[in-house]
């Protein structure tokens, strides 16, 4: 496994997500449900849910979970804000592969 450590930047995670991409081209994954990944999940490729993953972060409100059948592989990237003060808000971005992913 791997993983980013969370960070205040995107771009930090979005590198390794190109590289993820590009080493799992025709390999067919679920993306989850974001409120309930034992229960929701669509059937798609791994380039179109990876395509473009900020936009999906944030149509999924702040978590992208995407696994193999077997779960071998996959990756979960989630957005955090911390509220820190009435008037500051930090969002963090934290990455997790593993499987091929990261092979």
């Amino acid at each position: 496994m791997a993983t980013v450590a969370d960070t205040p930047r995107l771009e930090d995670v979005l590198g390794p997500l190109r590289v993820a991409r590009q080493r799992t081209a025709v390999l067919q994954v679920f993306l989850l449900h974001p409120l309930d990944r034992t229960t929701g999940a669509a059937r798609v490729s791994s380039q179109a849910a990876l395509a473009s993953p900020a936009r999906l972060l944030s149509l999924l409100k702040g978590d992208l979970f995407i696994t193999t059948a077997g779960a071998q592989d996959g990756l979960a990237l989630s957005a955090i804000t911390r509220h820190l003060s009435s008037s500051e808000d930090r969002t963090e971005y934290s990455l997790a592969l593993w499987g091929i992913f990261v092979r």
